[in-house]
């Protein structure tokens, strides 16, 4: 459970995608239910802030893949007026 939980927050897999190392989806998501309805989860949270800590090595840490996407009009950022005592406001005219 131990491992299971914090495999969860990091991979942000859906219970059922937590993996068969940990045992069955349904027993590890009722006991972090259970645990959070009881306390036990941020009582262990609490005592573990309160120790030093080891930094999780890179290649441990899975980050999804970002894709930002957009169009920005060109107007917005080029201006033929004098800046005005207030500022520069972008896409203001």
């Amino acid at each position: 459970m131990l491992e299971a939980l914090p495999h969860k927050a990091v991979s942000r897999c859906s219970w059922r995608e937590i993996g068969e190392q940990y045992g069955p989806w349904a027993t590890v998501a009722s006991t972090w239910r259970r645990w959070g309805e009881r306390g036990v989860w941020a009582e262990g949270m609490a005592l573990l802030a309160s120790m030093p800590g080891t930094p999780i090595p890179p290649e441990e840490v899975a980050l999804p893949p970002i894709r930002v996407e957009g169009r920005l009009d060109p107007r917005l950022l080029v201006s033929t007026r004098e800046p005005s005592d207030e500022g520069l406001r972008w896409g203001v005219r």
